[in-house]
């Protein structure tokens, strides 16, 4: 980043995510509000986990609408849910980061998501059974 001043908002988010799996909240927000949330090809997933394990209900509100219409763009007629979003996301090597997305979402829009679509927020079964269909390798 250094050598070109011009760098894609992929760098600072991968910043972010790399802040995110080490428990860094603080600073994984500095970097994916940096990023931003206008960019396309940008998940705004590690930033609502990340604004659910720093409690940052408002912020998560705004990413969580901002999050359902894309989704609601890229899946018509299938419901958002917790687990629909990890699975989306690019899947970690360990299951400590899958687990950390997973909580913090719940924490961040857990109740919305029960609020507006009457789903279910998956516990550890069925997490232990995503997480096994995640890592399931392909034939």
């Amino acid at each position: 980043m250094r050598l070109n001043p011009h760098y894609p908002a992929s760098y600072v988010w991968t910043l972010g995510l790399a802040h995110f799996v080490n428990a860094d909240y603080q600073q994984a927000r500095k970097f994916f509000e940096e990023a931003g949330t206008d960019q396309a090809g940008l998940d705004l997933v590690p930033l609502l986990a990340t604004y659910g394990y720093l409690g940052r209900e408002e912020e998560a509100g705004k990413i969580f609408d901002l999050q359902l219409s894309r989704w609601q763009e890229w899946h018509p007629g299938y419901p958002m849910t917790v687990r629909s979003l990890v699975a989306e996301f690019p899947p970690f090597l360990k299951q400590r980061d899958r687990d950390r997305i997973s909580d913090g979402l719940e924490k961040a829009i857990g109740r919305r998501l029960s609020l507006r679509s009457g789903a279910s927020i998956p516990g550890p079964v069925a997490r232990l059974a995503m997480t096994k269909a995640l890592t399931r390798p392909t034939p």
